[in-house]
């Protein structure tokens, strides 16, 4: 299991600048791309929000 693959965390489209999928409990996400076609993608963290800060 890929355990880098932080659940929680965004999956960006680098090409289209959209958020594209998010990484699930399983450690994985789910991208359809038609045939021939590739992309770059781009992970970030999820972000955590501290109750001390609100």
């Amino acid at each position: 299991m890929p355990a880098h693959l932080v659940p929680g965390s965004t999956v960006h489209d680098l090409f289209s600048g959209e958020d594209v999928s998010q990484v699930d409990d399983l450690h994985s996400f789910f991208l359809e791309l038609p045939a021939f076609q590739g992309t770059a993608l781009l992970l970030k963290d999820p972000v955590i929000e501290d109750e001390a800060t609100e």
